[in-house]
């Protein structure tokens, strides 16, 4: 009854605390189930337009702030039930910004980045136990298409108007919680948990695109990591510890090897190396290449949690665990 939620500011040359804000919750969340809740009630990574941060809060709803603090506007996005909380993180596009309100309300809303007014919501009852972030990426036409990986489905939707483009059928099961990685017309989807799957589909196409477009679909995925693409390859480290390579071109394994750790946190491409924070066992370093071939294990001495996907930018690499 008397949670609250953070945004935090930090110098990041300093690591000072310049501003922080609590916001109190509009309504009395729930407990999920004990095993997929240590992620708290703030699970999403805050975006920003160089003019205001955008967080989203749960049932509290959606809400703008400027770069020094002051509530610009906030939004309600439903305050219904979900067993694990809500996970996906907003995102900018163009004069929009886009969010997956799957555990609120079962759909996805554009809000108007300046005012806050709802632009368009599609609603759909599949979207229950989806937590994946949403991409943007350009089709062959030099189209924008949003995909979204949704329990045995990928989705494209127009997101200019909520719409949807085309689905592919997929064997992501269970849970949807990877985002999908593009490159050069191809979303690769992985996810789920018993075995969970993995695909590639050809960005275009109109309404059911399961015979047309999807280059292959095969089982074993990751639940809760995004992959990364390198090379004619792609990469992840499962929550139980399993690194992954796969031909992009054929789905198949190249290799597949027990590394150790729990990872929730998505792998890092920096030049040639791969970079895996684990929730408690440090952070690997692997060659980008099919052995990946363990380069470096680094520990802190923290024993809290990390199982936020770090930052890059100018040089930094910005960690944060639960504490």
């Amino acid at each position: 009854g008397s949670l609250k939620r953070h945004l935090v500011c930090v110098d990041r040359r300093q690591g000072k605390v310049l501003w922080k804000k609590a916001v109190a919750s509009a309504v009395r969340e729930t407990g999920g189930a004990s095993f997929g809740t240590q992620h708290g009630f703030a699970s999403h990574t805050p975006v920003s337009d160089g003019e205001r941060v955008y967080v989203l809060f749960g049932k509290t709803g959606v809400l703008a702030f400027d770069l020094e603090g002051k509530q610009a506007w906030a939004a309600s996005v439903g305050t219904e039930v979900s067993r694990f909380g809500s996970a996906a993180s907003p995102i900018v596009y163009k004069n929009l910004l886009i969010v997956t309100a799957s555990a609120e309300s079962k759909s996805v809303r554009a809000f108007d980045r300046k005012t806050g007014k709802e632009v368009w919501k599609t609603d759909a009852a599949s979207l229950d136990r989806s937590y994946a972030t949403p991409v943007i990426a350009k089709n062959a036409l030099g189209r924008d298409e949003m995909l979204l990986s949704v329990t045995y489905e990928t989705w494209s939707l127009d997101p200019a108007t909520g719409e949807l483009n085309w689905y592919a059928g997929t064997e992501v099961d269970t849970n949807a919680c990877p985002s999908i990685v593009v490159h050069e017309n191809v979303a690769y989807v992985i996810g789920g948990r018993s075995p969970g799957g993995r695909a590639a589909i050809r960005l275009g196409g109109k309404d059911d695109v399961s015979k047309t477009h999807v280059l292959w679909s095969k089982t074993g995925g990751s639940y809760v990591a995004s992959p990364v693409f390198h090379k004619g390859h792609l990469y992840w480290l499962n929550d139980r510890g399993i690194a992954f390579c796969v031909d992009a071109k054929t789905g198949e394994d190249v290799l597949r090897k027990r590394v150790g750790g729990q990872f929730y946190a998505s792998m890092l491409l920096l030049n040639n190396r791969l970079v895996a924070v684990s929730r408690f066992g440090g952070t690997r370093v692997l060659e980008a290449s099919p052995k990946m071939t363990q380069v470096a294990l680094n520990k802190l001495s923290d024993t809290s949690d990390f199982s936020g996907s770090p930052a890059i930018a100018d040089g930094q690499m910005i960690l944060r665990s639960d504490k």
